[in-house]
């Protein structure tokens, strides 16, 4: 499904959430109109933040990635031991909405990326990390771009 298919879906969220939040939709418009060109409108502050909490609220892989420890890891909210070798599911739905990160977590709220805090930008796995990250992120990020610039600034 890499490549198109997690492309098409959050660009369809996209457009949903701008389609129910009309403001929100007035204020990226405006902001594309003053870039000449989709590589110009790249460096839009207010379509990062859009593509970003588009990515937050509907993550292209919700359910995450499995991961084999490479070490013991101590849970933080309860003290458990997870021993080195356990395997440990990412669940990006969850990390992403977390009260406890993002105000109002259920909210399209774009600007809530202007300053945001260091651990709203750790929790944010758009495509996941490491060596195992997606390979076609930067592909994505232009079409996701490219797309939204051409549907929104007109």
């Amino acid at each position: 499904i890499a490549g198109f298919d997690t492309t098409a879906c959050t660009l369809s969220f996209a457009l949903r959430a701008l389609a129910m939040n009309q403001n929100e939709q007035t204020k990226l418009r405006h902001q594309l109109r003053s870039h000449q060109s989709p590589g110009d409108a790249r460096n839009c502050k207010q379509l990062k933040m859009t593509i970003k909490e588009t990515f937050r609220m509907y993550p292209a892989t919700a359910m995450g990635s499995f991961r084999t420890l490479g070490k013991e890891l101590v849970l933080p909210w309860s003290k458990k031991i997870l021993p080195k070798g356990s395997w440990v599911l990412t669940q990006y739905y969850c990390m992403q909405r977390d009260p406890g990160v993002f105000e109002d977590p259920n909210t399209f709220r774009p600007d809530r990326w202007e300053n945001a805090t260091a651990e709203q930008t750790k929790s944010l796995m758009l495509f996941s990390v490491g060596r195992r990250g997606c390979q076609g992120q930067g592909l994505a990020n232009l079409e996701v771009n490219e797309l939204l610039y051409k549907l929104i600034s007109k």
